[in-house]
């Protein structure tokens, strides 16, 4: 969370800010790899491609553009500071969501 808080230090983390910022490493990595901004190009770039997030690594899988994330079960303490109660690692998308299986 260290590299999210240098780029925002006033806002808190919160689940929708850390995903927004993952998907941003995850477009600039995958400009980066196809040379260009060109949504096509950059879409065809992500498939398979891995980042390492504030929450652990993200994965995006090439068959349907779903991503294999590390999850946490946590809940916020009064200071609004996520606590994590349990570390469930990286949890695969499961079925193809284009085909169903």
């Amino acid at each position: 969370m260290a590299k999210y808080k240098t780029y925002d230090s006033k806002n808190p983390v919160t689940t929708q800010s850390e995903h927004m910022y993952a998907a941003l490493l995850l477009w600039q990595k995958a400009v980066e790899q196809a040379g260009t901004t060109e949504g096509t190009a950059v879409a065809k770039a992500m498939e398979g491609l891995s980042v390492d997030t504030p929450g652990g690594p993200m994965t995006m899988r090439a068959i349907d553009h779903h991503t294999a994330m590390h999850m946490y079960i946590a809940q916020v303490d009064s200071n609004g500071q996520f606590v994590i109660l349990e570390d469930l690692g990286v949890i695969d998308p499961g079925v193809n969501q284009r085909t169903g299986e």
